[in-house]
């Protein structure tokens, strides 16, 4: 990130190409400086908006375009010195942070720039509109933001570009981020780097595919594969690697790489949306860092009045220490805490550039974030033993109290003097005192930081350290540690514990140039998938007794890959995917023995705690469910959909944990439910008393325990799925049961292969069956959503879920929606989220009531019984299954026939099977009326 600039929000402007209306056409720009005489290869943009409709249109595309600065506004009167026109972005989920990535990554030199945005919508379609977010500043970061509209169509005079201000709207500063790196850019550069990057499918450890634009399907792993050839003439060590995307990827990695050699970096990733990458490679003989020269400044007078006779003496310069105590802004910061600023420049630290920092409490400050630590940092360490989120100056790293808003016993300013591109930025510590302090004196230390925009250096001055606050000398550094420390290979220590400081006296850290040659080149991936639509959504006749009726109906798809589809049910593998290796996480020792001990238990807990609930009847909610609760020991109902309200049904069935659960055949009053406690089996639990009947017996391989159990009501089957946990060490496996829903017996089915932890293999938290048959899993051991083959035990990891499951936990879809639910617990927080079965995305819906762990959690909705042709003699198509391509449809003819049927109404329900991910099941109602419908 070469610069953020990104607040809170409170206006928007209007930035649209309005297309088919041009005197709507509106252009929106904001500056910003590339500070570094190397310049900076820009490869995105990312913007914050907003849209009229909430969403883009479909299809929406966005102009991006960099312009000079021809006396405070864009020179577009020549050509953009970064042109990007119908380019495709990303969004996010609110559809309220933009990125795009330039067709090329483009050079600028050090100079003020202007960025110009707008999207691309068509006025004679749609309302539509694109604002560009902002705020009010009292000092913008540069120029204030500006905007244009030719035609004057919305009446502000605003013909030629003028301050947003002065166009009626409030924000003067607009939210946006440049992405890139420093220097020049390119895929090869001479007498320097070259930078491959491919993409494949192949997941094999060292594969590299061929191709720069590939097109997959959402859900699939995508290799992405960097070849850097090092044709610099020397040997290059460190490396940095970023995107357009992702940000920083390595950072000043280690690796040697000798005059003509190549280094090869792997990444496999499962885009859920389409994306253009812009990779941008830096390489390093001699990386970043810092030297340092200790000066004493002595007293220095107010510099406005310098007239060369003062005394103490003036210094106009670059020394000493600038007092913010009355124009600098501040405020409380917790003890060991932190809080965001943003600088008004853009700065280079270590090779990195940014304008983002932490601001800690305890003297230091974080570089390039602004996810602020809450605690911590309160123990100094010598640089080589100290661990940062991100990298860190350090002007006076020790323990301090909290800081107020008064003077007397401490606080942290920030302020901006100059104008650009002269400005620096300060940030004081004034009179702060070490938390240890006990005598309330009010002798503390004072010290700085000042960022320098124009010489890119930073600087310490130390104003008063003589600190007396504890009863005795402690300061002068003597229990700080003071320096600059980008990572564990990257640092430079001043001091640690030593008194080496003085009142009136600084630090200054001039840079170690960095010898390094970059590199850039784009990718383009292509993510798709079918979606199925039928029309009409249901089919009705009306037909004399012996009479016939063809109707049609089209299956359609709207999507951007090949649609195949049935009547029959899908294959159990359908989910699986022929070309793609098991990609999960791997776990850590220390990880796994953590939590294994709590695969089959309970979190420790009081019994009978009181629920605090909200009585929601069933028939109200949208997807109702039944729960056994941890820590209060409840059956009870809740609607997974709203889970932080639940009614209380009984106290929870006494005996074995029983861990999963599920519903057979539509009835919603029978809860099957099977233990995961050793030796014991399923039971029958009453919706309506909470009351357990015992039904069968546990898995009948030694050592496994039931895991999960569910109903596939595709092929009227109760599956169980059981797994061995008795050892502490692994590697752990589970078996698929089949189990008889009237007499509990129980039929041993295949081992679940292909998906498990390098390690330690598979535990199975649960098992879940959607409404088309196919099974998922969840690996408690790393957390991977797993696809399995029901008859055949075949497993395949979808992908990370990102959480580590710990203690019990259930899943399970709902099958009128077809979205699976996950009744997460963490160790702390019980959470339920709904997991994308193409991708294992999470979807956070909401806490669990009180926070609670619960279990045995099954969801009483109906996907509808699918017709069996031989059942259903009336009703006939002329065709069984389809391929259709993205963006047309198939007909199907579908015939009623009353011959030798009764006068009546007679229904059933048509399935068709796809290949949608989202809709593998799509229900047709159908319904026949012989005569005048009367029996």
């Amino acid at each position: 990130m070469l610069y953020s600039q990104t607040g809170t929000y409170s206006a928007a402007i209007v930035a649209t190409n309005a297309i088919g209306d041009d005197v709507f056409d509106s252009y929106a720009a904001d500056d910003f400086t590339v500070s570094h005489s190397a310049g900076w290869t820009v490869s995105a943009f990312n913007f914050a908006v907003t849209f009229q409709d909430g969403a883009p249109d479909p299809g929406t595309t966005y102009n991006v375009n960099v312009f000079a600065d021809a006396g405070g506004v864009p020179n577009d009167a020549v050509p953009p010195r970064c042109a990007g026109v119908d380019l495709s972005g990303t969004l996010d989920a609110t559809h309220t942070a933009l990125s795009v990535a330039l067709p090329t990554a483009c050079l600028l030199p050090a100079g003020l720039y202007w960025v110009v945005l707008q999207a691309n919508l068509n006025a004679s379609v749609s309302e539509n509109k694109m604002y560009w977010s902002s705020w009010r500043s009292a000092t913008p970061p540069g120029a204030p933001a500006h905007w244009k509209n030719p035609s004057d169509a919305f009446f502000t005079g605003c013909l030629t570009w003028r301050p947003t201000t002065r166009c009626g709207y409030t924000g003067n500063t607009q939210g946006f981020e440049v992405v890139g790196a420093i220097g020049g850019g390119g895929a090869c550069t001479v007498d320097g780097i070259c930078l491959d990057v491919t993409l494949g499918t192949d997941l094999s450890p060292g594969a590299c595919g061929d191709a720069r634009t590939l097109a997959v399907w959402t859900g699939d792993p995508v290799n992405y594969c960097y070849v850097l050839t090092n044709n610099s003439g020397m040997p290059l060590r460190h490396h940095s690697l970023s995107d357009n995307i992702d940000g920083t990827i390595l950072d000043l990695q280690v690796e040697p790489v000798a005059d003509g050699a190549s280094l090869q970096y792997n990444r496999i990733l499962t885009p859920a949306a389409s994306q253009t990458r812009t990779a941008v490679w830096s390489a390093y003989a001699v990386p970043p860092g810092y030297t340092h020269a200790y000066a004493y400044s002595g007293p220095i007078a107010d510099r406005l009045l310098c007239t060369g006779f003062e005394a103490p003496p003036c210094d106009p310069g670059e020394g000493g220490f600038i007092d913010i105590t009355i124009t600098g802004i501040g405020g409380p910061i917790a003890d060991d805490g932190a809080v965001a600023r943003t600088l008004p420049f853009s700065f280079t630290f270590y090779g990195t550039t940014s304008n983002a920092l932490c601001i800690g409490n305890n003297g230091y400050i974080l570089f390039g974030t602004t996810a602020c630590p809450t605690g911590g940092y309160s123990q100094n360490t010598p640089l080589q033993d100290a661990s940062f989120p991100a990298p860190a100056i350090l002007p006076y790293w020790d323990d301090f109290a909290a800081t107020g808003g008064g003077t007397a016993r401490g606080i942290v300013l920030h302020a901006t003097t100059g104008t650009a591109p002269n400005r620096k930025y300060i940030v004081e510590w004034f009179n702060v005192a070490p938390a240890s302090d006990t005598t309330g004196s009010d002798d503390g230390v004072t010290f700085e930081v000042i960022f320098d925009e124009a010489t890119q250096t930073v600087r310490f001055e130390y104003q008063d350290v003589a600190m007396t606050a504890q009863g005795a000398p402690v300061g002068e550094g003597r229990s700080a540690t003071i320096g600059l420390k980008k990572n564990a290979d990257l640092f430079n220590e001043f001091s640690f514990g030593q008194a080496v400081l003085a009142d009136q006296s600084r630090i200054e850290w001039p840079a170690v140039a960095a010898q390094s040659f970059t590199a850039a080149t784009t990718t383009v991936l292509d993510v798709g998938l079918p979606v199925i639509a039928v029309a009409p959504a249901a089919l009705s006749a009306s037909v004399a007794p012996g009479g016939s009726l063809t109707l049609p109906l089209a299956v359609n798809n709207t999507g951007t890959r090949e649609l195949t589809w049935r009547i029959d049910p899908a294959p159990s593998n359908a989910h699986l995917r022929a070309y793609a290796e098991a990609i999960g996480a791997s776990a850590t020792p220390a990880d796994v023995a953590s939590r294994i001990g709590s695969v089959d238990r309970q979190r420790p807990s009081t019994p009978h705690k009181p629920l605090e609930s909200s009585p929601a009847p069933l028939g109200a909610t949208a997807a109702p469910s039944f729960a056994i609760t941890n820590y209060s020991r409840e059956y009870l109902t809740l609607d997974a959909a709203t889970p932080g309200t639940a009614t209380v049904i009984a106290p929870a069935p006494e005996g074995p944990l029983y861990k999963t659960a599920t519903f057979v055949n539509d009835v919603f009053t029978k809860q099957y439910v099977a233990a995961v406690t050793p030796g014991y089996g399923t039971a029958i639990i009453d919706t309506a008393t909470g009351t357990a009947t015992p039904l069968g017996g546990p898995p009948t391989v030694p050592g496994d325990q039931w895991f999960g159990i569910k109903w596939d009501e595709i092929s009227d089957t109760l599956y169980g799925a059981g797994c061995g946990v008795l050892s502490t060490e692994g590697p752990y496996s589970c078996h698929l049961y089949k189990i008889d829903p009237r007499t509990g017996a129980v039929t041993e089915g295949p081992l679940v292969t292909g998906a498990g932890d390098p390690t330690y293999g598979l535990i199975l938290i649960d098992i879940a069956i959607d409404p088309s048959g196919l099974m998922y899993g969840i690996n408690y051991i790393n957390g991977d959503l797993v696809a399995i083959d029901k008859l055949t035990g075949a497993a395949q990891v979808v992908g990370s879920t990102g959480v580590l499951p710990q203690y019990v936990q259930s899943i399970d879809f709902d099958q009128a929606t077809g979205s699976l639910y996950w009744a997460s617990y963490d160790g702390s927080i019980g959470n339920m989220y709904r997991v994308d079965t193409t991708t294992a995305a999470l979807t956070l819906v909401g806490p669990l009531v009180n926070n609670e762990e619960i279990y045995a959690f099954s969801i009483a909705t109906s996907g509808g019984a699918c017709l069996d042709p031989a059942d259903v003699p009336w009703l006939s198509t002329d065709r069984t299954s389809g391929l259709t391509l993205p963006g047309t449809g198939s007909m199907m003819n579908v015939t009623f026939n009353a011959l030798g049927l009764a006068s009546g109404t007679h229904t059933a329900m048509l399935c068709i099977f796809s290949n949608d991910p989202a809709n593998r099941r799509m229900t047709v109602p159908v319904r026949l009326v012989v005569g005048d419908g009367s029996p």
